[in-house]
């Protein structure tokens, strides 16, 4: 039998909960850009800037979504592999809490409504997370 898990702030590794979240984030807003690119010179060229503005926010849940799960899990497991499995735990717990705020902020810095959908792609990204999560504390204890 496994003994119960306490959180721990003392076992929270904040340059890697810093960096899992400034990751996720970065390269879910570069891989949407990059979609964006193509969209714009390969799919449908020739619109006017108010096609492409409308179609980056409309697109941009559906993108999460998608790629959410994966972006957050590598880099999740990235920077929770090395660790043991209680300060795994403690910081890829850091991680779900910390992304939700940082989303909302980055909305607000960008001046973009939240969408509808938003709850989903959410789910996508701390999903990931918890899957890297469970699977470092399991292989590291």
């Amino acid at each position: 039998m496994t003994a119960a898990y306490a959180f721990r702030v003392s076992e929270i590794r904040w340059g890697r909960l810093v960096l899992a979240v400034f990751g996720i984030e970065s390269l879910l807003i570069l891989g949407h850009f990059l979609y964006m690119a193509a969209f714009s010179y390969l799919i449908r060229p020739g619109q006017d800037l108010a096609f492409y503005q409308a179609h980056a926010q409309s697109s941009g849940p559906y993108f999460v979504i998608i790629a959410g799960i994966p972006v957050s899990f590598l880099i999740a497991k990235a920077v929770l592999r090395t660790l043991s499995a209680e300060p795994a735990l403690s910081t890829g717990s850091s991680i779900l809490l910390l992304l939700l705020p940082v989303d909302l902020g980055l909305h607000g810095l960008m001046g973009v409504a939240i969408p509808l959908i938003a709850p989903v792609a959410w789910a996508a990204k701390w999903l990931g997370v918890v899957w890297a999560t469970y699977s470092t504390a399991r292989r590291a204890r």
